[in-house]
């Protein structure tokens, strides 16, 4: 009888820290978050992945200093709504990380990281980062398979 009372599990709080302070160096300068793909800007199609994902509870963006109103109001034209802070970046893209991690709720269990500029993360990949996490690891990564056209 008492079998009928389990309980619930509460969900796990997960941040989302997205790293978007990048020079686009490569780009000739160009910040390739803000170039359209498919209609919308390539950083709102990254923040929509993780905004529609009912594992993730809350999103921050770390980035340069000059683009942390341009990126809120993206966000905010775009409805993106778990972003709770767009954060300055460090020097490189490992302090960039960090202060985004700092920022994170203290609420949050795990903080997941991902490149702004890498939009197309399907669903699943975050699921199974998440499920990975669930199952008692202390830390996961989504990762692709090297390509044979490396050239040294």
């Amino acid at each position: 009888m008492f079998g009928l009372f389990k309980k619930k599990k509460e969900p796990i709080f997960i941040s989302a820290v997205i790293a978007a302070g990048g020079s686009s160096a490569r780009m000739g300068g160009e910040n390739k978050l803000l170039t359209e793909v498919a209609g919308l800007p390539v950083l709102v199609h990254t923040l929509r992945a993780f905004d529609q994902n009912p594992n993730i509870s809350e999103i921050i963006i770390s980035a340069k200093e000059d683009m942390l109103l341009t990126y809120a109001g993206l966000a905010r034209e775009y409805g993106i709504t778990k972003l709770t802070q767009v954060v300055a970046g460090g020097a490189d893209r490992c302090e960039s990380v960090y202060k985004g991690v700092l920022a994170a709720s203290p609420e949050a269990k795990y903080v997941l990281v991902h490149d702004g500029a890498r939009p197309m993360i399907p669903q699943e990949v975050i699921d199974r980062v998440v499920e990975a996490l669930k199952k008692g690891n202390n830390c996961a990564a989504a990762a692709v398979g090297v390509k044979d056209t490396i050239r040294m």
